[in-house]
């Protein structure tokens, strides 16, 4: 579980106070002191500990000492970003403020509902970032299948541009080997012919007696 440390100026006094007695002595050893609180559990606990310790309390020092406690805890907390906990722990000790230093309830509250408004915006942010993650990945899947769609189709039209140059192709070789072959008849024919011509004009010619 996450840790955190937070210093209580005046941790040592609440805990060495006898029946609430001897405030003095408590703050000048206060100073010196730090308490490590674990988050959830330990917020709840803290809360339950001073508030049992508050409605306790007779002597006046001591009920101001626990009561600045209690809000520096409660602002601390808030200063983390630990909305939800400063609340938590602000509901918790109300009863025993509003009982033994009902001047600190406004205080307290007012810390309390920055914290809600905090928290609350904290979830909308998160259920947008969310939202906009959901979004943005439809979009991308849009995007990939509409490209996928995209190079199909030019794979296919390239496919079909292949069948046409390779059909196109075959006809000007079939054209060329036609006509090349037409050729050589021709002339095979014209060399015939000339050999037959010259053949006749032969035996047209006088014999010399």
């Amino acid at each position: 579980m996450k840790k955190v440390f937070i210093t209580l100026a005046m941790a040592a006094a609440v805990v060495a106070l006898p029946s609430c007695s001897g405030s003095k002595s408590a703050e000048t050893a206060a100073d010196s002191d730090s308490v490590a609180v674990e988050t959830s559990t330990a917020v709840a606990d803290q809360a339950a500990d001073m508030s049992a310790k508050l409605q306790n309390c007779t002597n006046p020092d001591s009920i101001k000492i626990y009561s600045e406690e209690i809000q520096k805890y409660a602002e601390q907390l808030k200063a983390e970003g630990k909305d939800a906990e400063a609340a938590e722990y602000i509901n918790a000790v109300l009863p025993a403020i509003q009982t033994k230093a009902p001047t600190l309830v406004e205080v307290l509250n007012g810390i309390k509902d920055k914290a809600v408004s905090d928290a609350d915006a904290a979830k909308e942010a998160l259920k947008d970032a969310a939202e906009n993650t959901v979004e943005s990945g439809k979009e991308a899947g849009k995007a990939a299948v509409d490209a996928a769609k995209d190079a199909g189709k030019a794979a296919v039209d390239g496919a079909k541009q292949k069948a046409n140059d390779a059909v196109n192709d075959a006809k000007q070789k079939a054209n060329d080997a036609a006509k090349k072959a037409a050729d050589q008849a021709k002339n095979k024919y014209n060399e015939g012919a000339k050999k037959i011509n010259d053949a006749i004009d032969k035996a047209k010619l006088p014999t010399n007696k």
